[in-house]
């Protein structure tokens, strides 16, 4: 199996739209947990999944903007290329436009016809540029092609937000499911204090704090990067391991020593997570 991480993204994306497969049952392929990725690579991996899963809606109005066919007939490979592509640049900022679009120029030719990369190379061009531009639907006369094109919802999720929300309680509910929820942690009270466990994870996030009900609980936003070590006589938190993708998107780590089993959110876009 290929190791590069946007060709596993795209063949993950492309077994979506042709299998009865769920996303759980794809991602928990053992071909693909016995591929010798690199951790950044198979940080990408999710984040490529995962991401374009969230955000399909939105993008698919963009390349529509930009697309010159008629987007029922590019082939539906194509289509996640494009949103491959696309995706990398609004929401990856480690990852340069240009890198993002040759890239998915590089893809295109695994999936279609040679002249695809010119179609491919023009909407992604134009889009780096010009993305921001973009209008949506007015939300004053059209909420529903509003959340779906702006909010990434599907229609009929919004049709039926909408019937029992008003307009700004929907949207401000299409943000807050939009939005990676912090990585929440629970120490373990046998072998440190909540203020230690938070004093060691501070430099590695942009905000750590207690958590609000749990007197044992701590909550993590931002970038957390490199690995993280107790200094003195304080055991390392080492080792966060992944376990299986459940239904509703969440990941279950463990982090070893400090801490015990319990949910984090998945890949954030424009995260590193690494506790090693």
């Amino acid at each position: 199996m290929n190791t590069n991480p946007r060709q596993l993204a795209l063949d993950i994306l492309n077994r979506i739209d042709h299998s009865r497969h769920t996303l759980d049952q794809l991602m928990d392929d053992p071909a693909i947990h016995a591929l010798d990725l690199s951790r950044p690579d198979r940080a990408l991996f999710n984040a490529l999944v995962h991401g374009v899963l969230r955000w399909r809606g939105h993008l698919d109005w963009i390349i529509r903007h930009f697309s010159s066919t008629p987007f029922k007939k590019i082939a539906l490979p194509v289509r996640n290329v494009l949103r491959l592509g696309l995706f990398q640049i609004i929401h990856l900022d480690r990852v340069p436009a240009s890198a993002a679009v040759n890239t998915a120029v590089e893809l295109s030719k695994t999936v279609a016809a040679p002249w695809t990369t010119r179609f491919v190379n023009g909407v992604l061009r134009t889009a780096a540029r010009e993305y921001r531009t973009v209008q949506f639907p007015d939300p004053a006369t059209d909420p529903t092609g509003y959340l779906t094109a702006s909010k990434s919802v599907p229609e009929w999720l919004a049709r039926r937000w909408l019937d029992r929300f008003d307009l700004p309680e929907t949207i401000l509910l299409c943000d807050a499911i939009n939005r990676v929820p912090p990585i929440t942690l629970r120490t373990n009270t046998l072998r440190t204090t909540r203020e230690n466990l938070i004093a060691a994870v501070s430099p590695h996030s942009a905000l750590v704090e207690p958590c609000r009900y749990s007197p044992v609980g701590i909550r993590l936003e931002g970038c957390i990067s490199g690995s993280i070590t107790w200094r003195g006589s304080t055991p390392a938190v080492s080792k966060c391991r992944t376990k299986r993708l459940n239904s509703s998107g969440t990941f279950w780590r463990r982090y070893r020593t400090n801490m015990s089993w319990m949910p984090a959110p998945g890949w954030v876009e424009k995260q590193d997570i690494s506790l090693n």
